[in-house]
């Protein structure tokens, strides 16, 4: 029988396309002959019909997103750098584009530098880092006396409303705002009257215009000996870096006694010299050997762009604004750099997969959310997470 001489046949274990088979023809009652290379080419044009192909996407094509019907294998992904294909390496580093891939590098090198706080709460020194952060404009720092001259030799008196006197003075970069003036003087006998201090723009050393600044109060007895005074006018003076002013003071009234000042002959101080007026600010006389005993007290310059960075405090309203991670240590009043976005490693024990957010602890980050709303980032790894800001 047929199927028993089938059966007698050697065994072949991989058909090879030249291979044939016995087929009945159905369109005609005779046997025919098939290949194996005939079967696999009518079954692959079947099962197609049931079946998309599988074709590889390339790198470039994972870049441009040009074709959803490829798969993606892991070099192909590589190929398309919209991985990082370098680890971290060294805690703390970060992962930056050099153009064409990513690479690691120190965070200092990815990082933006800002002045950070030098108030002790919130310091950054010795925290254990990565620290979340926020920003805050510097603020004017207090008054000082960036104008001075302080020695003193001699002393005239002050009797009468006419007399006035003044001591011009250049304004340096160190200060843009007056806020007052320090005068050395004394009283003699029991004097009664009105103090009147005021700063005009300088022209040829002398005071020329309307007052700048100005203030006035009742004199003040100080028969004890010599006593240095602060006036403090009614409206801080913005002034020019450069530019030379003078403080005039005078008399509008005065009874009882007289008031002694106290000025330094020869000059010392190089920006302005002591002037005088007997016809109560018509005429004025500089007196170029000669200085009063002064301070002018201003505020220092800030810069608009100068920033402090402050641990961000879930608890804290004024410590909302995270705009990222400081990565290293650093010191009271030095610069630091603040890692904005990117993987950064350097944590500990984080949980892969979770969001991290600012606790109600200044400077520390947790799984759970604090007293406002701020989310750092996700872990990636126990050491890693990517910023979100």
């Amino acid at each position: 029988m047929a199927d028993a001489r089938i059966a007698a046949l050697d065994t072949k274990i991989t058909p090879i396309d030249a291979d044939v088979i016995a087929v009945v023809d159905s369109t005609g009652p005779t046997t025919k002959k098939l290949t194996w290379a005939n079967i696999k080419a009518t079954l692959k044009t079947y099962f197609d019909t049931l079946y998309s192909t599988a074709v590889k996407a390339t790198g470039t094509e994972i870049n441009t997103g040009t074709d959803d019907a490829k798969f993606a294998t892991a070099k192909a992904i590589k190929d398309s750098h919209n991985v990082p294909s370098v680890a971290p390496g060294t805690d703390g580093n970060i992962l930056t584009s050099d153009g064409t891939d990513w690479v690691s590098e120190a965070a200092a090198g990815g990082g933006t530098t800002f002045e950070k706080t030098s108030t002790a709460a919130e310091a950054l020194a010795g925290a254990t880092t990565p620290v979340p952060v926020c920003l805050a404009k510097k603020s004017a720092e207090t008054a000082t006396a960036e104008i001075e001259q302080n020695e003193s030799s001699s002393d005239f008196s002050i009797s009468n409303t006419t007399t006035w006197y003044g001591q011009s003075f250049t304004a340096t970069d160190d200060m843009i705002t007056v806020t007052s003036v320090f005068l050395t003087f004394r009283s003699f006998e029991t004097p009664v009257g009105t103090w009147n201090v005021k700063i005009f723009l300088a022209s040829g050393g002398k005071p020329t215009g309307s007052a700048l600044a100005s203030m006035s109060e009742s004199a003040v007895e100080t028969d004890t000996g010599f006593t240095s005074r602060e006036f403090e006018f009614d409206t801080s003076l913005n002034v020019t870096s450069g530019l030379q002013y003078v403080v005039v003071f005078y008399f509008s009234s005065l009874s009882g006694g007289v008031y002694l000042m106290k000025f330094k002959s020869p000059s010392v101080y190089s920006g302005g010299t002591r002037v005088s007026s007997s016809n109560s600010g018509g005429t004025w006389t500089i007196t170029s050997t000669y200085d009063m005993e002064f301070q002018v007290w201003g505020i220092e310059p800030v810069d608009p762009l100068t920033y402090i960075a402050w641990k961000c405090d879930a608890d804290d309203s004024s410590l909302y604004g995270f705009v990222g991670f400081v990565a290293t240590t650093v010191s009271t009043d030095d610069s630091c750099d603040i890692v904005t976005g990117g993987i950064l490693a350097g944590f500990t024990s984080l949980i892969v997969g979770k969001d991290y957010y600012v606790q109600d602890t200044a400077g520390t980050i947790g799984t759970s959310v604090g007293s406002e709303t701020i989310r750092v980032g996700r872990a990636i790894s126990n050491t890693e997470l990517i910023i979100l800001v």
